[in-house]
């Protein structure tokens, strides 16, 4: 399987803020997107964590969800 790449371009971050992420979490997205039926998916770096989900994947149907969740990753 190929290496995910590291970032996101400029249509992502627009996206970022307009679901209102904090840009200090912005160092730890590896890769983001949003379809109308399947919600909001954050993938995070290698060596970061989120409580919530215990992994490296946030999936939520809302972005109030994707503020309350993404405020639990940190490193590892």
């Amino acid at each position: 399987m190929a290496e995910k790449k590291q970032g996101f371009n400029a249509e992502q971050e627009r996206m970022l803020e307009k679901w209102q992420v904090p840009r200090k979490y912005y160092e730890m997205i590896e890769d983001l997107s949003y379809t109308k039926d399947e919600g909001y998916f954050i993938y995070l770096k290698k060596g970061y964590r989120n409580d919530v989900t215990g992994s490296r994947n946030i999936h939520c149907m809302k972005t109030s969800e994707v503020r309350r969740i993404i405020g639990k990753t940190h490193k590892r």
